[in-house]
């Protein structure tokens, strides 16, 4: 019998391939470049401000993800959905016209929401209640925030430049206006001005392509886009829940010194889970293309996503669990020493979320948004509980025990939809050669733990790197096929 790994792909495989590999290496080095700039200006934050002011941040940054949700509502999903199933300019125009003018709407009542929350926080001074309000703004953003659309129509240079851009502008404005903890209400006001700079960027863009969207919208068009957006957002809700609940509960219960830590525990998650997040940007059209095509179209790149987002997920877990005490010694100093064991607990649910996020978007694009929601809400129900319950007793670990068990559930039930749903789409196969891999670092990093820790790590990474090559977790011709993408194409013989 041959294998799934063993047949020979089709034009159309090929294709949705090396369309996911080019998404993926332009989002990447974008993502390379912006997150690097995210990095500095969020550890000088964390040194500059303390655990307690840097606790009023991530605290601010974690309430305002919720009336976010609202204002959403699901169409940062659904958008791009719609735009790979019919790209034409007037599908894009009705889309957007119907987006804004829905959006507009419910930023109102975000912004409110969020204001009443903002005042009514307890044991919150003059100073953190000030810096608290101005994250609220940025809710108004988000109403001509499109680029959905530009995912959409897989444009990914323009999404990668708008988030450097925005990066840039906080970097500068972060060295330039923070120097003493007093300063924080201008971490607010510099987090509108990069959104609103970034936001900017695109919808101008849009409207050299498609003209100046308009308001309103007939029935005939918003109310099918509600219905389809309506259970993604309530699933984004759930999963916005199961994300940061942890984080919610520890600023409401806690101080905003533990709520410092923990935030600076989750500034080491931000990175690989952003990562990750941009892989299945440029991963989800393919996905979507398929649910036309068949599974059997995208059978080969599926198990090549889930092979490699298994080994990645492990490696950064192993990896972080291994240097955390060092690597937080060495970018945020001795203060932030409380926020070690957590990351250490929280790292581990990398594993499981590279691998169940395959699973996840699978569902959504194989119209099963019902089945997404009733895992979601599995997962964030026990997350829930599990914070409540062993928060009060195991403090910040505690919090990030219960992530880690969440997405252990998301894992194993995103699994069993699609299995039941959709089709087999296993990935216990790949796992030996994966725990190989992860065995040949861990030795590795036990064996430099003497070493600086910048070197322990780039040692690391290539030891792995290595690793998987020689035992076929990933393939020179991937390799190869990456590093392509990133290069510009010769022109052919006697082309123009």
């Amino acid at each position: 019998m041959t294998s799934h790994t063993a047949a020979q792909p089709s034009p159309e495989s090929r294709q949705n391939s090396r369309k996911i590999t080019r998404n993926f290496a332009v989002l990447t080095l974008g993502q390379i470049v912006s997150r690097s700039l995210a990095v500095i200006s969020n550890v000088y934050l964390a040194r500059v401000l303390g655990a307690e002011y840097f606790g009023v941040v991530s605290f601010a940054l974690t309430i305002l993800t919720y009336p976010d949700l609202i204002v959403n509502a699901g169409f940062m999903r659904l958008g791009p959905r719609e735009i790979v199933r019919d790209p034409s300019r007037h599908n894009v125009r009705k889309l957007v016209r119907a987006v804004i003018t829905m959006r507009l709407l419910l930023s109102v009542v975000a912004f409110v929401i969020f204001m009443v929350i903002s005042a009514i926080l307890p044991e919150t001074t003059d100073i953190e209640r000030r810096a608290t309000f101005i994250y609220g703004f940025a809710l108004f953003l988000v109403v001509i925030d499109i680029g959905w659309v530009f995912l959409g129509t897989e444009q990914m240079q323009w999404v990668s430049i708008a988030d450097i851009l925005m990066q840039i502008v906080t970097v500068i404005g972060t060295f330039v206006l923070i120097d003493q903890p007093e300063d924080l209400a201008w971490v607010g006001v510099i987090y509108v001005v990069a959104q609103l700079t970034s936001t900017v960027l695109l919808f101008v863009l849009y409207i050299r392509r498609y003209g100046a969207p308009r308001l309103g919208v007939p029935r005939s068009v918003w109310r099918p886009l509600a219905k389809a957006a309506l259970p993604l957002a309530v699933t984004r809700s759930m999963a916005t829940l199961n994300l940061n609940f942890d984080s919610l509960l520890v600023g409401l219960i806690m101080s905003s010194y533990a709520t410092g830590q923990y935030g600076a525990a989750y500034r080491f998650i931000w990175v690989p889970s952003l990562l990750l997040a941009i892989y299945f940007s440029a991963l989800t059209p393919a996905f979507d293309r398929a649910y036309k095509a068949g599974l059997e179209s995208i059978r080969i790149v599926l198990d090549r996503s889930i092979r490699l987002t298994s080994a990645l997920g492990i490696g950064v877990a192993v990896g972080g669990v291994i240097t955390a005490q060092k690597a937080f010694d060495f970018v945020y100093g001795s203060e932030y020493q409380d926020a070690v064991l957590p990351f250490q607990i929280l790292v581990v649910s990398m594993a499981f979320m590279f691998i169940n996020r395959n699973y996840r978007v699978l569902l959504v694009s194989f119209e099963q948004q019902g089945a997404q929601l009733r895992l979601i809400m599995i997962a964030a129900i026990t997350n829930v509980l599990l914070n409540i319950l062993l928060m009060p007793r195991y403090g910040l670990a505690g919090a990030a025990l219960a992530t880690v068990a969440s997405e252990a559930i998301t894992l194993v039930t995103s699994y069993g939809y699609v299995h039941r749903l959709i089709a087999h789409v296993g990935f216990g196969r790949h796992m030996p050669r994966v725990f190989a891999a992860a065995a040949i670092l861990v030795v590795t990093l036990l064996v430099m733990d003497g070493a600086h820790v910048v070197v322990q790590v780039l040692v690391g990474i290539a030891v792995y790197g290595a690793a998987m090559l020689a035992l076929r977790v990933i393939t020179r011709a991937e390799i190869e096929r990456v590093v392509g993408a990133w290069l510009p194409r010769p022109k052919p013989p006697g082309g123009v």
